[in-house]
């Protein structure tokens, strides 16, 4: 079963208490791969940590609302997760 957040992020139009309840997920979901990405570079854990991280496959990549989000959001993250995860999902840089 899917999470609210999940649900709601899949719909074309959010109200604002949904649109701050899916940032909020995403930037934790984000935080966490990007952990892990982080962990393996200074070689803590296996690269394919990654997968079950959700590195490159996430339905919230998927969704309508990512772009806009990752766009205003790209630098809170670390240059070279960023570098990464835009190369894994195929995203033009900056």
């Amino acid at each position: 079963r899917s999470s609210a957040a999940s649900d709601v992020y899949k719909r074309q139009v959010l109200v604002e208490e949904e649109t701050l309840m899916v940032e909020v997920t995403v930037n934790a979901l984000l935080r966490n791969v990007e952990n892990v990405f982080l962990q393996v570079q200074e070689g803590t854990l296996d690269e394919t940590a990654l997968i079950s991280y959700g590195f490159s496959s996430s339905s919230f990549y998927d969704s309508p609302h990512f772009p806009a989000y990752w766009a205003s959001r790209r630098a809170w993250y670390h240059p070279d997760f960023v570098e990464a995860f835009e190369a894994a999902r195929g995203f033009e840089p900056g």
